[in-house]
């Protein structure tokens, strides 16, 4: 079913269908594997620590689910070696597929060389590399451990990210593929190395290089998505946007994207959906209901999909994201 344009409301219904909102929740008592498979299907459910009924991060599947035993997601998370999921910034910090971590190799490799993290990490790393050398040390031998159970404790700065220099470690280490989260308690993070977290198959898995993980990534965003910006493909797991735009290039050229226009003039680029799933989220009813909106934890439905600038005049304006921050660009 080869579409050049599409409506409005037929973008409307093709994101919500990708995002899993077009079927009613299951009727039966939601599984871990139904958790593991929505999760998937997201590509990330983003971390948060604001807590006003619940964490965040529990919101987006019960809009997906119903209600769930929020100790599954936990355990999918956080419960040893038999994990489904595991901890790194792919929409900021967010929980991915497992098999997803070798995506995020060429993070990791520029986290090391300080690009793409917070300017006090990067600084940090390249004063004081024997602090971080020993901080990893300590975690290999006694971990896991949160950061208060160090050895040592020098004073943090103090408010919420007033993080000691032993802190700053943990976090550098974390960025860069050093450390993995283990568990949380309390929702405190708790690093160990990652051979004693992710599995060793993941590990040793033979590198691609940076250009073929990201393509990965924006293809996972647009199959999330289903209809999309290339700012939002780029925004889905803070790809810069002219990585994304190359990849997005390279996957219409393959024919898994598609470019297509609203039926009107905004752009956008569509990922590719097999005729039934298509012609079903064309009949999807769009629902009267709100949807949690929070990055990829409770992704929006796009700016693709509301009216576009030159419809909404200057106060369209207030429906465009803030810019991404400098450090989570790369």
């Amino acid at each position: 079913m080869r579409r050049d344009t599409l409506s409005l409301e037929e973008a409307r219904r093709i994101a919500l269908a990708a995002q899993g909102l077009g079927a009613p929740a299951p009727g039966r008592p939601v599984t871990a594997a139904a958790i593991a498979a929505a999760v998937e299907r997201l590509g990330a459910l983003q971390i948060d620590s604001v807590s006003v009924l619940v964490r965040a991060h529990y919101l987006p599947l019960f809009a997906r689910l119903g209600s769930y035993p929020r100790e599954l997601l936990d355990r999918l998370a956080w419960g040893g070696r038999r994990r489904a999921l595991f901890e790194y910034w792919g929409h900021k910090c967010s929980l991915l597929p497992i098999d997803t971590y070798p995506l995020f190799r060429w993070r990791m490799e520029r986290a090391e060389q300080g690009i793409g993290i917070y300017r006090s990490l990067a600084r940090l790393a390249r004063e004081k590399p024997r602090l971080i050398e020993r901080i990893e040390q300590e975690v290999r031998d006694r971990g896991p451990l949160t950061s208060g159970e160090l050895a040592d404790q020098p004073r943090s700065s103090g408010g919420w990210w007033g993080w000691s220099e032993h802190k700053q470690a943990l976090e550098y280490l974390f960025w860069s593929g050093r450390l993995a989260t283990s568990s949380r308690r309390n929702f405190e993070r708790v690093y160990d190395v990652v051979d004693r977290v992710i599995p060793e198959k993941l590990r040793n898995r033979p590198a691609q290089d940076a250009a073929t993980q990201q393509r990965e990534l924006v293809r996972r965003s647009a199959a999330a998505l289903g209809v999309a910006t290339a700012a939002d493909l780029a925004f889905y797991f803070r790809l810069s946007l002219a990585d994304a735009r190359a990849r997005i290039a390279e996957l219409i050229e393959e024919g898994s994207l598609r470019q297509v226009r609203r039926r009107a003039s905004l752009p956008l680029r569509l990922a590719r959906l097999g005729p039934r799933t298509t012609r079903a989220a064309l009949r999807l009813p769009l629902p009267d209901r709100a949807v949690h909106s929070r990055g990829p934890a409770g992704p929006r439905v796009l700016r693709a999909a509301l009216p576009s600038r030159g419809s909404a005049g200057r106060a369209g304006r207030s429906e465009e994201r803030p810019r991404l921050p400098r450090a989570a660009a790369a």
